[in-house]
């Protein structure tokens, strides 16, 4: 005998939307802290253009998150596609430098660092929102035929 397929979510769902969440949290609170405080030197304060992408992409980050973990299918596609963009730009950032493309004031070893993470951070939201797993909360749920 078959059982019934579990509508439950799945805990790889779980984990990624809310690390995505406080990732998002942290991101703009973090832009908002450097561009307000005042312990922050003007110099060293980002450019409104700067920050725009990155608030909306950390923003657009929590709620596709809230969304996919309240099993709108669209959501899980619109966060998977938020994140690439939240984490490889990240990573872009990071790589240019450690390939002699671009400046950085970082060393090398934080470069590198940071580009792992968000590697791993990236590669956890592909596997957890693309997974079989996850793939099968999120299909359309059929009404039990009535001759079965």
């Amino acid at each position: 005998m078959h059982s019934p397929p579990t509508s439950r979510r799945p805990a790889r769902l779980w984990v990624v939307t809310i690390l995505d969440m406080l990732i998002g949290l942290l991101v703009v609170a973090f832009i908002a802290f450097l561009s307000t405080s005042e312990r922050v030197p003007n110099d060293a304060k980002p450019a409104f253009a700067d920050t725009v992408p990155a608030v909306v992409l950390a923003s657009l980050l929590i709620v596709f998150s809230v969304l996919a973990l309240a099993g709108r299918s669209w959501a899980r596609r619109a966060l998977l596609i938020v994140a690439t963009l939240h984490f490889g730009s990240i990573i872009l950032q990071n790589a240019l430098p450690l390939l002699g493309l671009s400046e950085s004031i970082s060393p090398t070893r934080k470069l590198t660092t940071n580009v792992i993470r968000n590697s791993i951070s990236l590669g956890i939201n592909w596997w957890a929102l693309t997974s079989s797993v996850t793939l099968a909360f999120f299909a359309p749920k059929l009404p039990p035929s009535a001759g079965a």
